[in-house]
């Protein structure tokens, strides 16, 4: 796929080779110094090398210098670069493929394209940050596993989608330091696409000479000062060998349009104005932005009948109108499979996406239906999607990760689309404390993991469980630290998943694991909808077969959950040895061992709440009525006291939970809320349920 931003100047067919030389002119007795001081190496680089390949000279060059080379022009170890190779072995024959040769004498490093020539230099660079020298007698060869691997950035806040694109709304957009070091961060990785979502983006970043009231609120030099940044974000990714895409939503418009024409947010159907203007704003976008993909929601609000037609009679014309081809990725969102049948084979390069468990993720198990989509165009993306179920706690378990990518690429997925952890909320969190932190740093193992197996998830479990401890111990400062906090990753890594598998109370990111449940929302759950989880019994299935006087076959939900418990209680001692032991980024140790702790007492608020409706659903069908009654308030009695204990911890960890307007347990909740903001309502559950066994019919 085609990345340029920006056109370059034509690779002469002669392939001349120079030599890159940091250190400029220098007198002889400063040349005799460096030769004394270190080895010496250079480079030899095509000219016209790509961006992405120069950016990752320079990385390279860094990473020997601090452990003790001088380049030099004519002497030392020569690095030689290679882009296009032809005499790489199968696995690195590829796009992003490449070769790595290293003998006594130098180093080769050969890339099937620009992409690998990077990713090959990269890789070097790793091994000489690790080793502290140039390796030798290394024949090393790798490509990715997929071949699209990215994020996203919401320019979208608060659960709503229509924001104008402002240094008010959005300050971080026009912060370039924290570009630099996000797409660093990124290219590192090895992520090669970002994502940027809105609800109609088009109009914040080109001119509409044909619809100036889409622009008329905007503040004099707005508009001009957006392009250009957006140029300049596109250009630096560029570097990196990291595209850029737009997501959008249909039919929504600029929020000046809408006011201009009394037209509400969200449009259910095409009208004259609506086709024109949006079909006019796409075209001129691309025509200014040729490099950028365009990353298409059908709806939300478009209803399903349009959804086809709009694509390939309005989106697609737009885009061909231009002579570009940028490439164009569709959501599985308001939209199905025989709508979606309809576009395919109207616009190439065409890519499907669709989210691996809704927006949750709750099972190393994709959801099936993704091998539908998979086979449309060959070219399907995987959506690691909100996780609403994990927020906002600490949570990476690389071997969760790694199941996750190979169960992705099993259903035919070919790229990852990996949401952050806090997307409605970039690019800080929402952790207490006098220092905010940037979300790549405060899960950092988030996005490596995700990136790492999405290159290879094939990697030997032995060797990767060192791996992660060498990282978390860099990370906290000695082995043993990085140990425990690996072990509690991955102790606790299947406690909030498996409870969301067996809850189930939605399935989008408004209904969150951690805010709770109420006790009449449970009996009638029947639990994750894709997942078999053989051996398990669902808590409907449970309470009928004790109706029935019978005897569950299986693990029961009760059972279950006590499992959770145990694990998450694992996952805690681990995490406080960490935190003990950290000797390095104290602070965030101590929040992963206060992160477990939440986790726990969640777990049990579950368990208790789960019994506690078991006992109410049994004793209204007088089966032992008042045996039930009085196990129905011991269990809710200890679910409001777990649940009083996390409301406690979480007052000194986190400001809220999420920023998504609520809609279970209850709706009526601020945005953004606060578990203190659900405990009253478990308590007042509570004191419901104890006046009602004390009335006469029960006693």
């Amino acid at each position: 796929m085609r990345r340029t931003i920006i056109s370059l100047r034509k690779r002469p067919i002669w392939r001349n080779w120079f030599i890159v030389v940091l250190f400029g002119l220098v007198s002889m007795e400063g040349i005799a110094h460096l030769q004394a001081a270190g080895p010496a190496v250079h480079f030899l680089v095509p000219s016209g090398s790509s961006p992405g390949v120069l950016w990752a000279v320079e990385k390279l060059k860094t990473e020997l210098r601090s452990v003790g080379y001088h380049l030099n022009a004519n002497g030392g170890s020569g690095i030689e670069v290679v882009s296009g190779a032809t005499d790489l072995p199968v696995p690195a024959r590829k796009p992003e493929g490449f070769r790595l040769l290293a003998a006594s004498g130098g180093v080769r490093i050969a890339g099937f394209d620009d992409g690998g020539a990077m990713y090959g230099l990269l890789e070097l660079a790793n091994r000489v940050r690790q080793a502290g020298r140039l390796p030798e007698n290394v024949d090393f060869s790798d490509a990715p596993a997929m071949t699209l691997r990215g994020t996203c950035i919401f320019l979208m806040k608060l659960g709503s989608y229509d924001y104008p694109v402002t240094p008010q709304e959005f300050p971080f957009f026009y912060d370039k330091q924290l570009w630099l070091q996000y797409l660093d961060f990124l290219a590192e990785n090895r992520f090669n696409y970002i994502a940027f979502w809105n609800g109609h983006p088009f109009d914040y970043f080109v001119r509409l000479d044909r619809f100036p009231e889409a622009q008329a609120g905007m503040e004099p030099g707005l508009l001009q000062r957006n392009h250009d940044m957006l140029m300049w974000i596109a250009n630096e990714a560029q570097r990196r060998h990291i595209w850029l895409m737009f997501q959008f939503y249909n039919i929504h418009t600029s929020v000046y349009f809408q006011k201009a024409h009394g037209l509400p947010a969200w449009n259910s159907k095409p009208t004259p104005l609506l086709t024109d203007y949006t079909a006019y704003a796409i075209e001129r976008f691309v025509s200014e932005f040729p490099g950028i993909g365009l990353y298409i929601c059908p709806g939300e609000a478009l209803n399903l009948e349009y959804t086809d037609s709009w694509i390939t009679n309005v989106i697609f014309p737009a885009v061909k109108r231009t002579g570009k081809t940028p490439p164009i990725m569709v959501r599985a969102w308001a939209i199905d499979l025989p709508h979606m049948k309809k576009v395919v084979g109207h616009y190439v390069p065409l890519y499907t996406e669709r989210k691996f468990n809704v927006e949750m993720l709750a099972s190393t198990v994709i959801d099936p239906e993704n091998e539908a989509w998979a086979k449309l165009s060959g070219n399907h993306v995987v959506n690691i999607h909100c996780e609403a179920n994990l927020e906002p706690y600490r949570w990476s378990p690389p071997t969760f990760i790694q199941k996750c990518i190979r169960s992705s690429l099993a259903a035919g997925g070919t790229g990852l689309h990996l949401y952050p952890r806090k997307v409605w909320r970039w690019p800080y969190g929402c952790d207490r404390g006098t220092q905010p932190q940037l979300q790549w740093d405060r899960d950092q193992l988030w996005f490596e993991a995700w990136g790492r197996y999405a290159w290879n998830p094939s990697l030997d479990p032995a060797r990767e469980t060192e791996y992660w401890v060498r990282r978390l111990s860099a990370r906290y400062g000695n082995v043993t630290a990085g140990k425990a906090a690996l072990g509690a990753y991955e102790k606790g890594g299947d406690v909030l998943p498996a409870i969301q598998r067996i809850i189930w109370l939605g399935d989008g990111n408004h209904t969150l694991i951690s805010a709770g449940i109420k006790l009449d929302q449970i009996a009638n759950l029947k639990g994750i909808p894709f997942d078999p989880m053989p051996g398990i019994v669902r808590i409907a299935d449970y309470i009928q077969i004790l109706k029935r006087g019978g005897r569950a076959q299986g693990k029961t939900p009760l059972e279950f959950l006590d499992e959770q418990i145990r694990s998450a209680d694992a996952s805690l001692s681990e995490a406080r040895h960490a935190a003990a032991a950290a000797t390095r980024s104290r602070e965030d140790a101590r929040r992963l061992a206060t992160d477990a702790e939440a986790v726990l007492l969640l777990a049990r608020f579950y368990r208790y709440k789960v019994e506690a409706a078991v006992a109410k659903a049994l004793g209204e069908s007088h089966l032992d009525e008042p045996a039930n009654t009085a196990t129905c308030l011991r269990g809710l009695r200890e679910s409001v006291d777990q649940y009083r204990q996390l409301t406690r911890l979480t007052t000194q960890t986190y400001d809220s939970m999420t920023d998504v307007p609520a809609w279970d347990p209850v709706r009526d909740l601020p945005c953004p809320y606060h578990w203190s903001d659900l405990l009253p309502v478990f308590e007042k559950e509570l004191a419901a349920m104890e006046r009602e066994a004390c009335t006469p019919a029960r006693r």
